[in-house]
């Protein structure tokens, strides 16, 4: 493994960390048994770390940059047998990355709440409208 991919893999890692300890400060258990919010603490905070048996991190072709500093990683995956990607971002502070995630599970909440609540708002127009059908016999 070159030094170029042991520094984003350490990199990458420590942040998974900061997903675990985002994560830990709530209630995991909840979060976990209910599949909506399962489903959103699987897509923000990720928490599969790169590990060397799992990846073949000895013929990586590159890191490569983004203008914003985020770095990204194509490698091979022993597990899926496929070329997966990773990206990170050394240049976030913990706090800034910490807070990054937090609102982007905010934002995707406050999106679905949104939504909910205008399905219940169509239903409640709906059952209202069938409930003075239905008075009419």
């Amino acid at each position: 493994m070159t030094e170029e991919v042991k520094k984003f893999v350490d990199c990458y890692n420590k942040r998974i960390s900061w997903h675990e300890d985002i994560l830990n400060s709530l209630d995991k258990d909840y979060l976990l048994s209910h599949e909506y919010t399962k489903n959103i603490v699987e897509e923000c905070l990720n928490l599969e770390k790169i590990y060397p048996e799992d990846y073949d991190l000895d013929h990586v072709s590159g890191v490569y940059s983004y203008d914003d500093g985020t770095l990204e990683m194509e490698v091979f995956s022993n597990i899926i047998y496929h070329r997966v990607y990773f990206w990170t971002n050394p240049n976030k502070t913990e706090k800034e990355y910490k807070a990054e995630r937090i609102n982007m599970i905010i934002d995707k909440i406050t999106n679905r709440s949104n939504e909910i609540n205008n399905q219940l708002n169509t239903l409640q127009d709906e059952l209202s409208q069938i409930e003075k059908f239905k008075n009419m016999f």
